[in-house]
């Protein structure tokens, strides 16, 4: 059988390709070494956010006094709650199973290369256990991810020093965990352990922790982490790393040294661009990344590459857009992928989202912008759901008042932001949204008060101003 499409990698992106290539008609496969869903799926997103989830539950227990409920002492059972979280991962990707049946998607499971290309029907190698298989396609769609990293004095060895796979397996909490990289993934890990009463140390080379966020932002997510005993080591890189019995000795350049039971790797991710024959199949390639134009197409005929190994932005819902971007100019479409207006949210406490620049961008751009802020102290349901650390930010342009960028930090910020992506994606002006009535009482008035402060016209921030 000749397919139209086979993809390479069930992640994100790459199911999202092969669904979006069924729904046009297209006689989909899907290659997987491992299961549906992928890294996010299984050893990522998902059961990372059950997590932070449980996480946040022993907070508001934690916290009950707050709206006069005495719940005394919380404990908890780390082995039931990773069951639990087992659970729903395994719930999702069953619901994954059932589309693809639906969808009539053929999976073929072993690790995919590509052993033709560039001509009318390319060809799929699929190495398993069992042998080598083929696969006919006339397009190809290279959907393999990344993995995590690591670095000479601290390679992941399962034990002492872990992946995000090995912490989502853990068959009991250490007492003690030195976690190195202090970005998403690290800071993410940081909020959920330390819930769980481990002793966490979070170390960072560069000058901040969640480098990409707004300055303000990292400050005060630093600060909230410290007053809740997560040491934080920040400017100052590894120089030795030693894995003992007992534990884990790291050494840094400043002269600290700080002792663990284990260690977490959080330094990055690698892109899963090797082992696919990419140089025999005439596709170019920056670095290790897949080069790709912006309907996705590498640099041969009927290949498409999408997700983290084309190193343009490592989130699952931009694969998910790339792949969808792909099998739809796969089968004929005309689609172009869009970066100008992704959102991104990071799970700690409080939740931290964004979308578009940020100051120190536009102050580099040279662009005229306005601010805009309202605290999440001034927001009703905010103050009466006791979730009063918080506020949003939004940047407009002086030219022509359109959407730059919006920054929230505070509760459910993951999901505000989404009105804030489709602002800037639709060209919304500040008129535009303080002329589009908000429900109250809401979070979501917090965002429509911090555009209307671009002009002074917040009406529940205090400081008055008269026209």
């Amino acid at each position: 059988m000749i397919y139209d499409i086979c993809i390479i990698g069930g992640g994100p992106g790459g199911y999202s390709a092969a669904i979006r290539g069924a729904q046009l008609g297209a006689k989909v496969a899907l290659v997987e070494k491992e299961s549906l869903g992928g890294t996010c799926l299984n050893h990522g997103c998902v059961p990372t956010k059950n997590l932070y989830s449980a996480s946040e539950v022993l907070r508001s227990l934690s916290e009950a006094d707050r709206f006069g409920i005495k719940a005394g002492a919380v404990s908890f059972d780390f082995a039931e709650m990773m069951q639990k979280k087992n659970e729903v991962v395994a719930h999702l990707a069953g619901g994954l199973q059932k589309l693809f049946k639906d969808y009539k998607i053929d999976i073929f499971k072993g690790k995919g290369s590509i052993e033709e290309s560039g001509g009318d029907v390319g060809k799929v190698r699929v190495d398993s256990p069992s042998g080598s298989s083929f696969v006919e396609a006339e397009n190809i769609i290279i959907a393999t991810g990344s993995e995590a990293a690591d670095i000479p004095p601290l390679r992941i060895d399962g034990m002492k020093a872990l992946g995000n796979r090995d912490v989502l397996s853990l068959g009991e909490l250490p007492d003690s965990l030195i976690i190195v990289g202090g970005g998403v993934i690290g800071c993410e890990f940081a909020n959920i352990l330390a819930r769980m009463g481990v002793k966490v140390s979070l170390i960072e080379a560069l000058d901040k922790i969640l480098p990409h966020a707004e300055r303000e932002i990292s400050r005060l997510i630093r600060k909230r982490f410290e007053e809740r005993g997560i040491k934080i080591i920040t400017g100052s890189p590894i120089v030795d790393a030693e894995l003992k019995g007992s534990g884990v000795s790291i050494k840094l350049a400043d002269g600290t040294e700080l002792f663990a039971e284990k260690a977490l790797m959080a330094i990055g991710r690698r892109l899963n661009s090797f082992g696919l024959n990419l140089e025999e199949a005439g596709i170019e390639m920056d670095g290790t990344a897949i080069k790709v134009n912006g309907k996705m197409e590498t640099s041969s005929k009927g290949v498409y590459a999408i997700g983290d190994v084309v190193g343009k932005m490592p989130l699952a819902h931009v694969a998910a857009r790339e792949g969808i971007v792909a099998a739809s100019n796969a089968m004929g479409k005309e689609e172009q992928m869009d970066y100008s207006a992704v959102p991104m949210a990071i799970y700690v406490h409080p939740e931290v989202a964004s979308v578009g620049r940020g100051e120190e961008a536009l102050k580099a751009a040279s662009v005229d912008y306005r601010v805009g802020r309202f605290p999440y102290l001034a927001n009703g349901k905010a103050v009466a759901m006791r979730e009063e650390d918080g506020f949003v930010k939004v940047l407009t342009s002086v030219v022509d008042d359109k959407v730059l960028g919006v920054h929230i930090m505070g509760a459910h910020a993951s999901d505000l932001i989404a009105e804030a992506a489709l602002a800037m994606k639709m060209g919304c002006t500040t008129r535009d949204i303080s002329d589009t009535v908000h429900a109250h009482p809401t979070l979501s008035e917090a965002l429509l008060e911090a555009w209307e402060d671009t002009e002074g016209m917040a009406i529940h921030k205090m400081g008055k101003r008269i026209i």
